[in-house]
């Protein structure tokens, strides 16, 4: 189940450093994911003199080798993680990264990104049509574009640096989630979908006897 969990409980389990800012991300290391980039602004933060870290946990799909290689200066702030349970994860991490290069081949919003939404964790992602659709105007993400390090890393930064901007990200994230996408709410326009559908097949076999 989803739900919250005591911060720093969540960084002992995972073996996170108990002090300063943790930057995570969970997921497959595939090309699409653009974790290669996440590495890369990451690694520009820490030689610019920020003191934070970066938890990577890793589904066991897709090549390390890009992702290592870009961080091997900074291996030191690294946390290299296998599959963990989502929830101890986002409670454990302070900002969630996800710089997709696509969201080319998904009907839906992507899971992790409602996810982040449903327990309130600050979250910079990339400006696609899906995840724009969900972040526009409504201040529950800070959008770059993709293949972007730099301006990647200066979104991380923007939110590292302020708890006032995280902290108002995530109540506008728990708001945006029980209003948009609470089950007793989404269900109903499935409910309205498939009653559709069948209405569909039922009307084409009609006409299909009739001839």
């Amino acid at each position: 189940k989803l739900q919250w969990l005591d911060a720093l409980g969540a960084r002992e389990h995972l073996g996170l450093p108990r002090q300063g800012p943790t930057i995570g991300y969970v997921g497959h290391f595939n090309d699409v994911k653009g974790v290669d980039v996440l590495a890369e602004a990451f690694a520009s933060l820490v030689k610019r003199g920020h003191n934070a870290s970066l938890a990577l946990a890793w589904s066991g799909q897709g090549d390390p080798t890009p992702v290592r290689r870009r961080l091997a200066a900074v291996n030191d702030h690294v946390t290299w993680l296998g599959k963990v349970h989502v929830g101890a994860f986002l409670s454990a991490i302070d900002v969630l990264a996800l710089p997709y290069r696509s969201t080319a081949g998904q009907g839906a919003f992507p899971s992790l990104v409602l996810e982040a939404l449903h327990l309130g964790r600050p979250l910079v992602t990339t400006s696609l049509p899906l995840l724009e659709e969900i972040a526009m105007g409504h201040n529950v993400a800070l959008l770059c574009p993709p293949d972007q390090p730099d301006v990647l890393a200066e979104q991380l930064a923007e939110l590292l640096a302020s708890e006032d901007l995280r902290q108002g990200m995530s109540q506008q994230q728990i708001r945006m989630a029980r209003q948009r996408f609470a089950p007793e709410r989404v269900a109903p326009h499935y409910e309205d979908l498939y009653a559709s559908l069948l209405d569909g097949e039922d009307s084409s076999a009609e006409r299909t006897q009739a001839a």
